[in-house]
């Protein structure tokens, strides 16, 4: 599970913002937002999900896919999964629903 640069550039985009408005709904009551609340900026949403949650890279499946087979994994290893959907129900116990908006989902195999 990671942060979906695709979900993210797409709300970006959306002349509607209907991806942010959501999400700005959904983390309003978290502590880095109290009690001025998630500010009603593209270019702020976008950047919160670096600076705001430690992040360093967002990826998307292919940037994914790329990482994996540089670190030796078969590109057909790599498999897009849905929310709690996995091969292992410990490791679906994981996945966070109130991320699952704007994750990504992924699951690599040995083969």
């Amino acid at each position: 599970m990671t942060p979906d640069l695709r979900k993210y550039v797409h709300g970006y985009l959306d002349p509607k913002q209907k991806f942010f408005a959501e999400h700005r709904d959904r983390i309003a009551d978290l502590p880095p937002f109290r009690p001025g609340g998630v500010p009603d900026r593209r270019a702020f949403m976008l950047n919160q999900i670096f600076f705001m949650w430690g992040h360093r890279w967002i990826y998307d499946l292919d940037e994914l896919r790329f990482a994996a087979v540089s670190a030796g994994f078969d590109a057909a290893a790599v498999e897009e999964r849905d929310f709690g959907d996995g091969r292992d129900p410990e490791v679906c116990a994981f996945d966070l629903a109130w991320r699952s908006d704007e994750s990504l989902y992924v699951e690599i195999t040995r083969t």
